[in-house]
């Protein structure tokens, strides 16, 4: 999650799944975990193909 927070531009899974030495597969099943924490902060994880994940807030809550 700290890396997601820190990133000033998006992060790609593949960036991830290198930095942190597991498959991109483990990648995407702990970002269900970690959308699921982020939704009930109030915080969104955006996500497009070939950009990458990048974090924002959700202001109307």
């Amino acid at each position: 999650m700290t890396k997601l927070f820190d990133a000033r531009s998006s992060v790609r899974i593949r960036d991830l799944s290198n930095e942190f030495q597991v498959s991109t597969r483990t990648i995407k099943y702990d970002l269900e975990n970690v959308r699921s924490w982020f939704k009930d902060q109030s915080v969104l994880l955006h996500s497009q193909t070939n950009k990458g994940l990048w974090v924002g807030f959700n202001d109307n809550i």
